[in-house]
């Protein structure tokens, strides 16, 4: 029983892996002495602690826990889209980020330079009207017929 309780504190108190180590050697050494379990048990209870020990070794955790249960795990999770790919790579939400805060700084909006179209934009977006434009002037049989 002092087992689980002491786990369960270190668990609640967020102690560190090495600190549960020793405080579960600490345990289990004083069980040793002064406890009276059969021997299957204490062995039992030694391999345990060999293992956790084991896991305070950055190389071994890393091998044969973390890596095993990356793979898993990203198994579960779905293919990432061109779009999230997209909004990660552009890195920060920039005004937006404050608008949705519900306080922006409007004067961080303010001082910041408007947003230019590059020429190449510019004349796809005009072309792209006048092309709506035409098609709506010639009437229905030229927007069936415009179409690729």
């Amino acid at each position: 029983m002092l087992f689980i309780g002491g786990a369960i504190y270190l668990a609640y108190t967020r102690a560190s892996l090495k600190a549960s180590t020793v405080a579960a050697g600490a345990a289990l050494l004083a069980y040793s002495f002064l406890g009276s379990g059969p021997l299957l048990w204490m062995m039992l209870l030694w391999a345990g602690f060999a293992v956790l020990a084991l896991l305070n070794v950055d190389s071994v955790r890393m091998r044969y826990v973390t890596k095993p249960f990356l793979v898993a795990y990203r198994r579960l999770l779905p293919n990432m889209s061109d779009t999230e790919k997209e909004a990660l790579e552009a890195g920060t939400v920039w005004w937006d980020g404050e608008l949705f805060t519900g306080h922006p700084d409007w004067s961080k909006l303010l001082s910041s330079d408007p947003a230019r179209l590059s020429r190449r934009e510019i004349v796809g977006w005009l072309s792209r009207r006048r092309c709506w434009s035409c098609r709506d002037v010639r009437g229905p049989s030229a927007r069936s017929s415009s179409r690729r």
